[in-house]
């Protein structure tokens, strides 16, 4: 398909499914670099749109439909997230996972699955040597190298374009390292809200050219519509990178935003800095986890002397909990031994500091948990659209560290943080 050519409106499907929004931004931007990866290769929205519209085409010929589930373990590249979008087309549910780090016990959860199909490259596909659970199932995926096993080509996967399904249930499942059992499950809705936080309060624009170095932040930056470079580097091993190759990479690609961890980043500007260079073109850099101290901002600060610089507080289940700028950080000296601000929630989102849960009450919600006093130090729990609700464990829900009060689902973070007068919120440094 040529990357000027308009997307059919047969291909567009009703509100709901995520990857409307794919099918919208190839109506409107479809010529412009969607995937950039090491190397060269890109694909444009338009041809994003017209290549999972017919590998979602491929899909259902294959007898695959709403519902089902493909385990997605391919390294990440262009084709991951070809098979990951053509499976959501269909209304079918991806579930991420970790190689490096699998949850444990990986088998019953597995078992639990009860997948359709798997997706990955070649040597990945060796797992159904060592589990019995992903062997005989429906349809297996080589997204890259030449595999020993019974496969298909993702190469193959072309079949009659086809429109998102009308869905709007369960769209991904993450299996998380050091979770004990149950993944993550996030709907279509909590997607979407994700992609509105970044296009509103982050403000992440359609016309930014973005490195995201966490996994799951690529496909939200994608929504939004800008142009999205994989950085040249394992993204599940980021302390092997070599910061003189992304440093090369970003501004061969024009790079306009990053997010990262703060690790990530300290490592990238110590390089810079004793080189005395700089990256000018980045506009904004988004430092993802649960705090990063002055010493390490002031140092990533000094290689992004145009950029502002957002520091956005996540937990497992619970991203993004709050946001502040570092300009406010150091500003007003917002750290003192032993305790960081974090900043303020997100638009829509609720914070409220309780009682913290002993481990062994389970589920926690029947705890009853109630709020400290201002002041008092307790655990940070919080809300919203974009929050996950639940964790799944087979067809029972698990509400470890998830409370369901009233119309709110509350999500546990695990941060022992306090309140000031002036409603600042503290995170308390582990010792």
């Amino acid at each position: 398909m040529n990357a000027h050519t308009k997307v059919p409106t047969t291909v567009m499907g009703p509100p709901g499914n995520i990857m409307n929004r794919i099918g919208r931004l190839a109506a409107t931007c479809g010529d412009r670099a969607a995937l950039v990866e090491p190397g060269g290769g890109r694909i444009t929205f338009a041809e994003l749109e017209a290549r999972t519209a017919r590998i979602a085409g491929g899909l259902v010929a294959s007898g695959v439909g709403e519902g089902d589930r493909f385990l997605m373990t391919s390294s990440l590249g262009i084709p991951l997230y070809l098979a990951l979008m053509g499976v959501l087309r269909v209304g079918g549910t991806p579930v991420l996972m970790d190689l490096a780090s699998p949850p444990g016990p990986l088998g019953e959860t597995l078992e639990l699955l009860k997948l359709k199909g798997v997706v990955g490259q070649a040597r990945q596909h060796l797992l159904r040597l060592r589990y019995p659970e992903l062997r005989g199932l429906g349809l297996y995926l080589c997204t890259g190298g030449v595999c020993p096993l019974p496969n298909q080509s993702l190469d193959t996967l072309d079949g009659a374009p086809t429109p998102p399904a009308a869905v709007d249930g369960l769209a991904l499942l993450t299996l998380s390292p050091g979770q004990v059992r149950g993944a993550e499950a996030l709907g279509h809705d909590h997607l979407d809200a994700r992609m509105d936080l970044l296009a509103g309060a982050l403000g992440l624009r359609p016309d930014d050219v973005d490195m995201p170095t966490l996994p799951l932040f690529l496909p939200f930056s994608l929504g939004v519509g800008a142009t999205c470079v994989l950085p040249s580097a394992n993204l599940l091993r980021l302390e092997t990178f070599e910061p003189a190759v992304i440093a090369a990479q970003i501004r061969a690609e024009g790079v306009t935003t990053a997010s990262g961890t703060p690790g990530w980043f300290a490592a990238l500007a110590r390089h810079l800095r004793d080189r005395g260079e700089v990256l000018d073109g980045i506009r904004k850099l988004f430092i993802c986890g649960t705090g990063v101290s002055a010493g390490r901002l002031k140092t990533i600060r000094r290689i992004v002397p145009e950029a502002e610089i957002c520091v956005i507080t996540s937990t497992v289940g619970a991203d993004p909990v709050a946001v502040i700028d570092a300009e406010t950080l150091l500003s007003d000296g917002l750290e003192v031994e032993g305790e960081i601000a974090l900043g303020e929630p997100p638009p829509g989102t609720r914070l409220k500091i309780w009682r913290p849960a002993e481990e062994k009450e389970q589920p926690w919600w029947r705890t009853r948990p109630q709020p400290v006093k201002r002041g008092e130090i307790g655990e940070l729990v919080v809300s919203g659209r974009h929050i996950s609700p639940r964790r799944w464990w087979g067809d029972k829900p698990l509400w470890q560290n998830k409370a369901r009060l009233q119309e709110w689902a509350w999500q546990r973070t695990g941060l022992l943080v306090r309140q000031d007068e002036g409603g600042r919120i503290w995170r308390m440094r582990r010792s």
